[in-house]
């Protein structure tokens, strides 16, 4: 790297490309095309950086994968029918789990995340994580779960859907999600656990094994009357 972060050869500097690129294929096909027009030119992705002059999809991929391109491609196809042959276990697990109501949206939502990035392992998170609250561990255990689980890819943003799944599947959800609250509760939020909280209570007819419902709904309520909205 020269100044400015240029990269320099004997034949001269290296222009940087700074448009946003989605994805590796988009990389290569820039850097080629550069290359053909007798220019250099190098950029940034996912924190590898990549130059005209050594460029190519088979090379891009080890850097990125540590696999050619169609290594990588076969990899991704069985994790994915791997996926897709665990959703009937997972939908069957989590039926003992959650509201008999919500089977429907648990099986939409299995499926969904069995053909994400994360290949249904925020699912196999959460039915984790249910499981430990339908067995009654102590709340500091299920918190440590949630902090022990396994994440590929889009961390922060896996881990809150992890927690949402909670809250809307799981017959005591509530207590943990707010443990597990991070930053100030807005009334939006506040609003769509409070309909959560409506929606399950209709279909809570075994309330009796789990923590107190009634509870964590009236915390609810204190936390709505607490907003100041002005009209």
């Amino acid at each position: 790297m020269g100044e400015n972060g240029a990269l320099h050869s004997g034949k001269g500097p290296y222009k940087e490309l700074t448009e946003d690129f989605n994805t590796i294929e988009e990389v290569v096909e820039a850097l080629l095309r550069k290359k053909d027009q007798g220019e250099r030119a190098y950029c940034e992705f996912n924190g590898v950086f990549f130059d005209s002059e050594n460029v190519s999809i088979d090379y891009a991929y080890i850097l990125l994968t540590g696999h050619k391109k169609r290594e990588y491609e076969i990899q991704e196809e069985r994790k994915l029918i791997g996926a897709i042959d665990r959703i009937p276990e997972q939908i069957k697990r989590g039926r003992k789990l959650i509201y008999p109501s919500r089977l429907q949206e648990w099986a939409i939502d299995v499926a969904k995340e069995a053909v994400s990035s994360t290949n249904g392992q925020v699912i196999d998170n959460a039915l984790k994580i249910m499981t430990a609250i339908a067995e009654n561990r102590p709340l500091e255990e299920v918190v440590d779960l949630y902090k022990k689980q396994f994440y590929i890819g889009d961390m922060i943003l896996r881990k809150d859907i992890v927690r949402s799944y909670v809250m809307k599947y799981s017959k005591n959800g509530y207590p943990f999600y707010e443990i597990t609250h991070e930053g100030d509760w807005t009334l939006q939020e506040t609003n769509q656990v409070f309909e959560i909280m409506l929606y399950n209570e209709r279909d809570n007819g075994t309330s009796a094994d789990f923590l107190d419902v009634s509870e964590s709904k009236q915390k609810v309520i204190s936390r709505f009357n607490s907003f100041k909205i002005e009209i």
